[in-house]
């Protein structure tokens, strides 16, 4: 009778078990040792090791960048005439700083003693020379009617020789008269002819002259009219009339004080046109161009412009630069005399580039070059940077967009050319 092997088994499980339970650290322990053979050979195909805390890192990105100049200015008024004494004499302000005032509206007057003086003398002179003018033009009238009457009768005398030489002609043919008698009477006739010729070119001569007199008294005249006239606007002009529609600035002279020509007296502000005054750093002034844009900021409103003038001189290491505001770009905000603002110019814009953030690599490395991170290893590589801003900088090659560079200070890296961030 063959028996079954049923006495031959064996139970293994709990053996099993035993093995398993033996195994199972002893892989793990594998695997976690593999990890660490992986990063200890990784840490050891780097140059050198820093920790992420003292690394600063920013993506790279692609967008517009605008390379611009930051300054600070005042608000000025385009049109801010000084008013200049007309004359010497004692001023008296009417206005106050401040005070608003219509165009042609008297602001100041001066007292000249001086020039209401000569003006009175010159109407005067005035006066006479009037008299002058018509007592000549009588006397004229006068002459040219003696001279005249003086033609008039050297006519009668030349027509009764005439008459004369008529009958002494009918009488000599008759043999009623001498031939004596007869060429005295042609005698007459000549000397009365000579005689009414003379007067008549005297009287021509005489009107002429008289007419040139005459003339030249009427200049005279004349001269003395705008010499009085002059006077009478200098006088005039002392009472100082405002140019300008706007607000009475600044007294540079004191009330009642006495004042010399062409002295300063006070500042007109044109309230209706405003322009802005910047203060440019002189080592940026070569970059400036007329009619490039200006962003301002006033009192918290924002205004826009242009660059429309340049000053070509330098003070105190800046160049004054003049912007145009635009017209009506913000007209809820009151400019005022000396308001301050800060202005943002746009020296160049570019669209559609990479570009970073700006940060300390570009002083450490003057951009040339720079670190991609990549799975926790920053890999030296070449840069060409180009424009920049205050915020970013222009990558023109050397990394892609999307990746990862440091822009904190390369100095911890000791210029090797890989580095772990841990």
């Amino acid at each position: 009778m063959i028996r079954d092997t049923s006495q031959q088994d064996q139970v293994v499980s709990k053996k099993t078990s035993k093995l398993a339970g033996k195994l199972l650290p002893a892989v793990v322990i594998g695997l976690v040792s593999l990890f660490a053979l992986k990063q200890l050979w990784a840490w050891s195909s780097t140059d050198l090791v820093i920790s992420r805390d003292q690394v600063q890192l920013a993506e790279v990105t692609r967008g517009t960048i605008t390379r611009e100049i930051n300054s600070q200015g005042i608000i000025v008024a385009t049109y801010a005439p000084t008013i200049y004494s007309p004359e010497n004499g004692q001023i008296k302000l009417l206005g106050r700083p401040g005070q608003k005032v219509a165009k042609g509206q008297i602001l100041a007057e001066v007292t000249s003693l001086e020039l209401s003086n000569q003006l009175k003398k010159q109407q005067a002179n005035l006066k006479s020379l009037e008299i002058e003018y018509q007592r000549h033009s009588l006397q004229m009238k006068r002459d040219l009617l003696a001279l005249e009457q003086k033609m008039q009768q050297a006519k009668v005398n030349w027509q009764a020789s005439q008459r004369e030489m008529s009958r002494a002609d009918q009488s000599i043919s008759l043999n009623l008269i001498s031939q004596q008698d007869f060429e005295r009477v042609q005698d007459a006739l000549a000397k009365a002819n000579l005689t009414y010729q003379h007067a008549e070119q005297d009287i021509d001569i005489q009107r002429e002259s008289l007419n040139f007199e005459n003339q030249t008294k009427a200049y005279q005249l004349e001269y003395q009219q705008i010499v009085v006239d002059e006077l009478a606007q200098r006088i005039d002009n002392l009472s100082i009339r405002s140019p300008v529609e706007g607000m009475l600035g600044n007294w540079l002279v004191e009330q009642s004080a006495q004042i010399q020509i062409n002295q300063a007296l006070m500042t007109v502000i044109d309230l209706t046109q405003f322009e802005a005054e910047l203060a440019i750093s002189e080592s940026l002034a070569d970059e400036l161009a007329l009619d490039m844009s200006v962003e301002l900021s006033v009192v918290g409103q924002n205004l826009t412009g242009h660059v429309r003038a340049i000053s070509p001189e330098v003070k105190n290491g800046s160049v004054a630069t003049r912007v145009a505001l635009a017209a009506n770009s913000n007209p809820s905000i009151e400019l005022r005399q000396n308001q301050r603002l800060t202005a943002t110019i746009t020296l160049e814009e570019k669209s559609n580039v990479l570009m970073v953030k700006r940060g300390q690599f570009i002083q450490s490395s003057g951009g040339q070059w720079s670190y991609r991170l990549d799975n926790n290893l920053a890999e030296k590589i070449p840069l060409t940077t180009g424009i920049s801003n205050l915020t970013h900088i222009e990558i023109v090659s050397g990394v892609q967009e999307g990746e990862e560079i440091v822009i904190s200070s390369l100095a911890p890296f000791n210029d090797f050319n890989q580095v772990s961030i841990r």
